[in-house]
């Protein structure tokens, strides 16, 4: 019988005390099974204190979030600004999750429009724009971002004459954006004010 000796015990017990990991060149593990499952067990009470401590000092994490919610919410929006890839990244994981665990569902067909939304608004930018252009338009929706932060009311880039109008379709270009707030936005829709 083949034996090996364990890393964590160093004692040597027969491979069929190991658990099997391709990665290494005899095709075990390192840790034998009563290493694995006594570390296991460690990380099991972690995780059980770590939890009672939470459930223990949940109202207090709700207080703190509520009085700091400004600083939170900002930091937030300069993170995303400095991180434009991650944000992607982190939408279409999200959206990969939504499909696989909740087909049909609301926030999957949510998602799923703003998705369409954003991409019809870059088939709305014509070609001939400068890049002076390009660079207002992203100057208007971080002078959003900034206004945000300072302010309660919830605030959206709007298009003056809609992109998915029902008479005209306007175009994505900064002489058609403007800075509203949220529910002026969605009273407005998709109607020419």
């Amino acid at each position: 019988m083949k034996r090996k000796k364990c890393i964590s015990c160093k004692c040597r017990k027969v491979t069929e005390a190991f658990s099997k990991d391709r990665q290494n060149a005899d095709g075990l593990r390192h840790y034998c099974r009563d290493c694995v499952s006594k570390r296991y067990s460690k990380t099991d009470k972690y995780r059980k204190r770590r939890l009672d401590y939470y459930k223990a000092h949940k109202q207090q994490y709700k207080d703190y979030y509520k009085r700091n919610r400004n600083y939170h919410t900002q930091k937030s929006y300069e993170w995303a600004a400095l991180n434009p890839e991650k944000v992607k990244t982190a939408s279409r994981k999200m959206i990969e999750k939504y499909k696989i665990q909740r087909p049909g569902m609301s926030a999957h067909n949510t998602r799923l429009s703003e998705l369409r939304r954003h991409k019809t608004r870059s088939n709305c930018v014509p070609k001939w724009l400068t890049k002076d252009q390009l660079k207002t338009m992203e100057q208007i929706y971080a002078f959003r971002a900034i206004q945000q932060m300072e302010s309660p009311v919830l605030l959206h880039v709007d298009h003056i004459i809609p992109i998915h109008g029902t008479e005209v379709c306007g175009l994505h270009v900064p002489w058609n954006l403007q800075i509203i707030t949220a529910s002026d936005n969605c009273k407005k829709s998709n109607k020419i004010l």
